[in-house]
This record gives C-alpha cells, structure tokens and sequence, in this order.
C-alpha cells in the first residue's frame, strides 16, 4: 500500500516589489514632468500672449512680466522674486496665494526630515525575536526582502519601542503645521490692514451697473451720490 503524499499548497510569488514598483512610477511620471518643463522652456518665450498674458496686455504691463528666461532659467529666477515686489506689481492676492505654496513646501522639508532618522530607525529593526522560552527565533514579518520595505514602519515588531518614531513625527508634523498656519495668519491680518490703507483706486472705488438713464453723467451721478453720502464722494467718472 502507497503512503499518502502530502501536497504542498502552491505559493504564488510576484515578481513586483515596493522598489521596482516605486522605481517604474519615478520613471514613468519623472520622465512626463521633464518633457513638460522641457516643452515649456521652448514655447514660452514664442508665444508670450499665452504664457506672459499680463506683458502682452499694455494695461497690465509690469516688470516682472518683462523679464524673460532661458530654457530652464525661470526656475532659479522665480524663485528670486521677493514679496515685496509681489505686492507692489501682482497685488495681495497672488503674495497670498505663493506664500501658501511656500507653506506647502516646507511641510514637504519636514517629511524629508523625518525620514532623514526614521529610515535607519526602521531599517535596523532586527529579525529575530525571544519567544516566551527566552529564546531566539525568526520574527513572524522576517520574509520582508525587499529595502524599501525595510524602510517603512512595516518592518518593525510588536511593542518595538521603533513604533514610537512614527508617533513623534506625527506630532513634529502637526505642531510645525499648525506654526506655520498660524504664522501665515499673522501675516495675512497684518499685510491686509497694510494693503486696504494704501491710497490705490482699487481700495476706495465702487462700481455700479444698470445705472438710471437720467444718471448717466458724471455731475448727475455725483449730485446723487453726494446726496446719500455726504462728505464721502471724492470723485465721480461715468463710462
């Protein structure tokens, strides 16, 4: 009589790890954004009616629109731009708008640090274990190969005081978050009471539509206005 064979369940392995899955998006999404910035660095300087539109537009014509670049030269070059000069020729909105752009960087530099010392944390967490003998044998997550992994929060054990990296990064994350947050607030009450004072005709103008027939002149129109806000009308212009 035959003995019985045992039959070995089939395990199926897959040839994609975290690396080559990691390294196939660097390729594919990496080599897209350096022919767009290529394409961009050739086709902005030729038509600058789209991609300069307030230096093809006289009225909104200012000298930061004017500066032109190399290939790959307005990189470094918009990065120069100051504040300042931001305010002065773009207005508060777009200081604003990069300034929360900058925010996001740096919580992207913050990451970066942290995972300056959480991935030689996490890398070194060893593979073998104590049982509850005292002694040692392979952890039950050993079989992880692949660097990548080995990198991530993954590759440490239970109660492996490792874990506790992941929480003071969380907590280095927020409070930076949360500075920045209320530094960017700081600035934008301080810089909006600034703006709002400056004696600039956006700041005091109101404009009206559908305006009465009979007031569609500039002495109509500011007898009338003169009437409900004395004292508060400084100039009147129908067009």
């Amino acid at each position: 009589m035959a003995a019985p064979v045992e039959s070995t369940p089939a395990v199926q392995e897959t040839s994609e790890t975290s690396s080559t899955a990691l390294t196939s998006v660097t390729i594919l999404y990496g080599s897209i954004t350096l022919i767009l910035m290529l394409i961009y660095g050739l086709v902005k300087n030729r038509y600058k009616r789209l991609f300069n539109v307030r230096n093809s537009v006289p009225r909104l014509q200012c000298e930061l629109a004017k500066q032109e670049y190399g290939l790959f030269g307005w990189i470094p070059g918009v990065l120069r731009v100051k504040d300042e000069d931001l305010f002065e020729q773009c207005g508060f909105t777009a200081v604003a708008f990069i300034r929360m752009l900058k925010v996001g960087t740096k919580l992207s530099a913050m990451g970066c640090f942290n995972a300056i010392w959480l991935v030689p944390a996490f890398y070194s967490s060893p593979i073998t274990e104590e049982d509850e003998n005292g002694n040692i044998i392979p952890r039950s997550n050993f079989n992880i190969t692949d660097p990548l992994d080995k990198m991530s929060l993954g590759h440490t054990y239970k109660d492996d005081p490792r874990c506790y990296g992941a929480v003071i990064a969380c907590y280095m994350m927020s409070i930076f978050a949360m500075y920045l947050i209320w530094k960017e607030i700081t600035w934008f009450v301080k810089e909006r009471h600034i703006y709002m004072k400056r004696m600039a005709p956006e700041n005091y103008t109101v404009y009206f539509s559908k305006i009465p027939k009979h007031l569609r002149s500039n002495k109509a129109l500011g007898d009338f206005f003169r009437v409900l806000f004395p004292d508060s009308v400084l100039e009147i212009n129908f067009v």
